[in-house]
């Protein structure tokens, strides 16, 4: 069994936290409600900062659709900080 450190090795608890959230609500293009009481922080903040850690740690988030989840969390971000 993978423990949850093991996902995704030296990347830390919180960035682990957002990264489990968007992989299980991308799906279903939900759960921007939930992102400011869980992580306190806007939807919008919330997905530029998981894109960039996306773009930035390519190798060390093990995903097969990483370039759809980082388009998704680009097209979120403006969606979201333009009220839309």
């Amino acid at each position: 069994m993978i423990g949850p450190n093991m996902l995704y090795p030296n990347i830390s608890e919180s960035d682990r936290s957002m990264i489990r959230y968007l992989l299980r609500w991308a799906p279903f293009d939900g759960g921007d409600d939930e992102i400011f009481p869980t992580f306190g922080i806007s939807p919008g903040t919330f997905y530029l900062r998981v894109g960039r850690l996306l773009q930035a740690e390519p190798d060390r988030i093990p995903h097969h659709n990483l370039a759809e989840l980082i388009a998704y969390c680009a097209r979120k971000a403006r969606a979201t900080s333009t009220g839309r």
